[in-house]
């Protein structure tokens, strides 16, 4: 099957989402549309709220060590404050900023598990996984 040309794929994927759905599927608004009335009873009882506003319903912030939590929170500022502003004019210009390379290796994005004798962060893979 061949594509259409881009704004005539937009038009098709328009069409395609908004048009009657089938009896099988239906979109989810909401937590409301997806949980059943014992999940939700549940995750009222065992979901945290984290520090952004998301419900944490494993506790997964439970699991992380102060330094883990400070690793995830220093890569999300600096996404928001170097990334986050230009990304969509990137995109829309399909242009790749090289200078973001070097930032991200300033903060340490690149080999955070190799030893520090070696150069590296010596960080643990948790570490790396919140990178």
């Amino acid at each position: 099957m061949e594509l259409p040309p881009l704004p005539n794929l937009a038009l098709f994927l328009l069409v395609i989402f908004t048009e009657t759905p089938t009896p099988n599927y239906r979109l989810m608004s909401s937590e409301a549309d997806v949980l059943s009335p014992e999940a939700k009873a549940h995750t009222a009882q065992k979901g945290s709220t984290n520090a952004n506003g998301f419900t944490d319903y494993f506790d997964l912030d439970g699991l992380l060590t102060e330094e883990h939590k400070l690793i995830r929170q220093s890569i999300r500022d600096f996404v928001k404050k170097e990334i986050s502003p230009s990304i969509e004019k990137w995109a829309q210009d399909a242009h790749f900023p090289s200078g973001i390379v070097r930032k991200f290796g300033d903060v340490g994005a690149f080999g955070p598990t190799i030893p520090q004798e070696y150069g590296g962060g010596g960080m643990d893979y948790i570490s790396y996984g919140l990178i």
